[in-house]
């Protein structure tokens, strides 16, 4: 395994050998669960990131639990505008398709019921990446960045080329999920993640890309699929 594991990219590797907070046991069985999907072959090395990503996939939101007194009261979060849009389509009773919900975001739409399909849309599949404000967390954590498309990309360690939605909700009207700090598994082949140093640490921090000015990283969690019944209004699109 540990020819297979020399496949993945190095900033993979790194990481792995950096992750802190992965409870041994998971962490045992996540590099199990890679052995396990590689097979007897050889693999080259996509195959090696095909069979890491589906061991990461079953061992998502493993890292330690932020305490109910200690959660943020916003979260926020970037998305695709047509990713959000399929899942606006998606949600129930929509009466938008997929174009239709998008022209919608782009435009900031505010419709009633644009709104309300929007609140019943998933605002993450899977494993659900979050940001807040570490000083106040009542505030709309998108507020201190940059409001351009490449200030909020680059301050999140985003690389992405679509237009965007920040999303932001309170996190008390979507449920109270658990929040879980990122580990290695949440982030799959993410090279943009870093483990946070500090074992103790209830969150991680992104890694922001360069920008005009350096940006300081931003807190980050991962929680369950959502919908946005917690969102708050308005959103915002920004197009590259």
């Amino acid at each position: 395994m540990q020819q297979s594991f020399a496949l993945l990219d190095a900033q993979l590797q790194a990481n792995a050998h950096s992750e802190n907070v992965l409870p041994s046991s998971d962490f045992i069985s996540l590099l199990q669960r890679f052995a396990d999907e590689l097979g007897a072959s050889a693999p080259d090395p996509s195959q090696a990131k095909q069979a890491w990503c589906a061991a990461c996939y079953a061992h998502g939101r493993r890292g330690r639990v932020m305490p109910t007194a200690t959660a943020p009261i916003m979260l926020g979060r970037v998305n695709t505008v047509k990713n959000q849009a399929r899942w606006i389509n998606q949600s129930p009773a929509s009466k938008f398709n997929a174009d239709e919900a998008k022209e919608f975001l782009l435009d900031e739409e505010h419709d009633p019921d644009f709104i309300a399909a929007l609140r019943q849309a998933s605002l993450g599949k899977y494993n659900l990446w979050a940001t807040f404000d570490e000083r106040d967390s009542a505030r709309n954590p998108f507020t201190g960045l940059p409001q351009n498309y490449a200030g909020i990309t680059a301050a999140l360690g985003l690389n992405m080329t679509e237009p965007i939605i920040t999303l932001v909700w309170e996190h008390r009207l979507a449920g109270a999920p658990a929040l879980h700090r990122p580990t290695i598994a949440d982030a799959a082949e993410n090279p943009l993640f870093r483990p946070h140093g500090d074992a103790d640490a209830f969150w991680g921090y992104t890694y922001p890309r360069p920008y005009a000015t350096p940006l300081p990283p931003m807190p980050e969690v991962v929680l369950q699929e959502i919908s946005g019944a917690g969102l708050q209004l308005p959103y915002k699109t920004f197009k590259s």
